[in-house]
C-alpha cells in the first residue's frame, strides 16, 4: 500500500554512512544492519513527486498517477543527491572504479582510497594514476567497488519501502553490473541506436558506476497495461543518466524489457566500453525469512 506521513523527523544520519562534520569531514563505511535508514520524513504526493518536507534528503517520482501504479510500480526514479551521506559514496565509488590499484603508493581498498580520495582537492584527484584496461569490467579492485554500491542501494530501498511497500526487499551484499557499449557510428545518427535489451527476473535499483566521458545513457521500456479488459503494449522513455544527475537512482520492475541507447556529445569515433551500470538484486518477499533486509 502507498503510505504517506510515516515518519516523524529523524536526527540521526545512515547506519551505513556517516559524515561527522568537524573542521574536517571524514567519510565512514559502516556494517549493512537493519536499523534506522538514512534522515526519512513525511511523505506527500505534489505534483507527481511524492517528497519529504523541504528538510528531508530524498524523493521519488511518480510517472503514472493510477492505482495500478501505485499497487505494482513498474518504475521510480529516485533522488538523493542532497543526502550527504550518499552521494558521498557514490561520487566516490565513481572515483574509484578509474582509479589505478596498482600504482605505486596505492590504497590498500576501496573504503580507504574513498576516506584518502575525500581529503584531495580536485587537481589532486585529477591526477591520480588511471587503470589502463577501460574495457576490464571486472577486476578484484572493481569487484569491490560494486560490492560498495551495496551501502547506496541499501538506504534506497530503506526509503522506497516508506514510500510504498510494494517494493519489496533488499538483502545485501545482492548485486551485478553490467556494460553497455558504443554504437557504431560510420558517421550516422547514433541516438536511437540500441545497444542493449534487458529484463530481469527479480526487481532491481539501478545505477550507473562508471560513464565515460559525455555520455548519456537514455533507457525505454516495453510493459504491458491493461485497458479496457485488453493487455496492450506500453513503449516508455523513462529517464536519462549522466553526469549531470549523478544522485539519481531507478527502481525497475521485473519482467519489464529495459532498452538502453548511448546519447550525449561523446567522441562519436569511441568505441568499447560506454558506460558500466551496476544494480541491486531485490527481494519480492515472498520467499525470505526478512532478515537483513531494507
Amino acid at each position: 500500500m502507498l503510505r504517506l506521513g510515516l515518519l516523524s523527523p529523524s536526527p540521526k544520519l545512515s547506519p551505513l554512512l556517516r559524515v561527522a562534520s568537524s573542521t574536517t569531514t571524514q567519510l565512514q563505511l559502516r556494517p549493512l544492519t537493519t536499523q534506522s535508514s538514512s534522515q526519512l520524513h513525511r511523505t506527500r504526493p505534489s505534483r507527481r513527486i511524492l517528497s519529504p518536507p523541504l528538510s528531508s534528503t530524498m524523493h521519488t517520482v511518480m510517472e503514472d498517477w493510477t492505482m495500478a501504479d501505485v499497487v505494482c510500480p513498474i518504475f521510480r526514479s529516485a533522488d538523493f543527491s542532497e543526502d550527504a551521506p550518499q552521494i558521498l559514496v557514490a561520487t566516490q565509488l565513481r572515483h574509484a572504479w578509474r582509479y589505478d590499484p596498482t600504482s605505486s603508493g596505492s590504497s590498500s581498498s576501496v573504503g580507504t582510497f574513498m576516506r584518502e580520495n575525500h581529503g584531495r582537492t580536485p587537481e589532486q584527484r585529477a591526477a591520480l594514476p588511471v587503470y589502463a584496461d577501460k574495457e576490464a569490467v571486472h577486476t578484484p579492485w572493481r569487484d569491490e567497488v560494486y560490492e560498495t554500491w551495496n551501502h547506496v542501494f541499501y538506504d534506497v530501498m530503506r526509503f522506497l519501502r516508506e514510500v510504498n511497500d510494494a517494493f519489496g526487499h533488499f538483502h545485501p551484499p545482492k548485486h551485478d553490473v553490467f556494460a553497455l557499449s558504443f554504437p557504431p557510428s560510420d558517421g550516422q545518427e547514433t541516438e536511437n541506436t540500441r545497444v542493449l535489451t534487458k529484463t530481469w527476473d527479480t526487481d532491481i535499483l539501478l545505477i550507473p558506476a562508471h560513464l565515460e566521458p559525455g555520455v548519456v545513457v537514455r533507457l525505454e521500456t516495453l510493459s504491458q497495461r491493461e485497458e479496457d479488459g485488453e493487455k496492450k503494449d506500453v513503449e516508455k522513455i523513462r529517464g536519462r543518466f549522466s553526469k549531470d544527475n549523478a544522485g539519481e537512482i531507478w527502481y525497475l520492475r521485473k519482467g519489464v524489457e529495459a532498452r538502453f541507447f548511448i546519447e550525449g556529445e561523446w567522441d562519436k569515433s569511441s568505441k568499447g566500453l560506454a558506460a558500466v551500470m551496476v544494480h541491486a538484486i531485490l527481494c519480492d518477499g515472498k520467499d525470505c525469512d526478512g532478515n537483513n533486509q531494507a
